[in-house]
């Protein structure tokens, strides 16, 4: 069992790591509809919490990119075509459906009862419909993370207002590959200011930036990252991979609900030999229903929105108690996410990325096929 586990792990998958995906991309969904439900007002924390899964989504993904960096070390013009084929096709139509829903989600919101989030949320879509061109060009390009607020006021959070971490994803795709090339092991010593100065500028940054700055969470991406080269000398320790969130807790306390997620995800995930505990956790991860949530995570995550505003269309029709209210709202607003993100994963999403690696072939391989 260990030796198919660890050929798996060879090509770059864990399996607990995409179920992981599915059960954080689900806590979006339930922490962004309930934001919208006066019921809410009840509830210690309105949203749910839901920074956290989003935190350990960016830790994963720092965990993800440099291990796929260290075992297939792509040219920089592959892994960003790669990326970009993953990233743009599904998010480029949630962004034109979040536009086009624009007068429909501020009346919806208006005619709803006051909920946490609703005058939040109608002041981002005034915000977008008064400068429609330029919030949606940042949008269009990914790079609505990168404007300051002085410029363009709430440029992260506008169209797709969850795609803020999306734009984050992607700025962190477009600096991986220098700053693996400079924790490289030729002339590391050299290379070592270099980066430290790359690190300092973006730190130095943070203070005129918005939350969709890449500069705000290099902790938690640095997590990541060690976590992967740890992974490596998991054999010889089970311990090796919970180091880094747990080294990190004391200086990361604003995290420590997402660190301790990710290190008890990695202490059942990454060694492959597993005692009791950690084989209860990995079935929970490797579930059927985990799996397949995790492999649809990304359009889950980017179209949820759209139904979460749809959803409450239907409940403002509707007479029903506070606790059906609530059912109901989650129900519908999953199942009509999960439904739709199944069709943009099988006929967008995936294809899509076989398109990026079809394009980034070699004439040998071309050959071969």
């Amino acid at each position: 069992m260990s030796t198919k586990i660890n050929e798996t792990r060879n090509r770059g998958f864990v399996s607990e790591f995409e179920g992981l995906r599915g059960i954080l991309a689900l806590w979006v969904v339930v922490g962004h509809m309930m934001s919208g439900l006066s019921e809410s007002h009840a509830l210690p924390s309105a949203s749910l919490w839901n920074t956290v899964p989003v935190q350990v989504f960016i830790i994963l993904s720092g965990f993800v990119i440099f291990s796929l960096l260290d075992r297939e070390q792509p040219s920089y013009r592959t892994f960003l075509i790669h990326r970009a084929f993953r990233l743009f096709p599904a998010y480029l139509l949630a962004l034109a459906i979040s536009v086009f829903m624009l007068p429909f989600a501020r009346e919806v919101l208006l005619t709803s009862p006051v909920a946490p989030m609703t005058a939040a949320r109608i002041a981002l879509i005034d915000s977008a419909t008064s400068n429609l061109s330029e919030h949606l060009a940042a949008h269009l390009l990914l790079i609505q993370g990168l404007i300051p607020d002085s410029l363009l006021a709430n440029s992260a959070y506008t169209l797709v207002g969850q795609a803020w971490s999306v734009s984050v994803e992607w700025q962190f795709y477009v600096l991986a590959p220098a700053v693996y090339l400079l924790m490289g092991a030729p002339k590391r010593l050299l290379k070592l200011p270099a980066l430290c100065a790359l690190i300092m500028l973006m730190i130095s940054l943070n203070s005129s930036m918005g939350g969709g700055y890449i500069g705000q969470y290099l902790s938690l991406f640095a997590v990541g990252i060690a976590t992967a080269y740890l992974s490596k000398y998991s054999e010889k320790s089970k311990i090796l991979s919970v180091l880094p969130p747990l080294l990190a807790l004391p200086f990361m306390q604003e995290y420590t609900a997402a660190l301790l997620i990710w290190a008890a995800s990695s202490y059942c995930a990454l060694p492959p030999e597993k005692n009791s505990m950690q084989g209860v956790l990995s079935a929970v991860l490797n579930s059927t229903a985990a799996s397949y949530l995790g492999k649809i995570s990304y359009s889950i995550y980017v179209n949820h929105m759209i139904f979460v505003f749809l959803t409450l269309a239907i409940i403002n029709t509707l007479s029903m108690s506070s606790t059906s209210t609530v059912v109901l709202a989650i129900a519908a607003s999953t199942v009509l996410t999960v439904v739709f993100s199944h069709v943009t994963y099988s006929y967008i999403e995936r294809p899509m990325m076989r398109v990026g690696k079809y394009l980034t072939r070699t004439k040998s391989n071309l050959a071969t096929a």
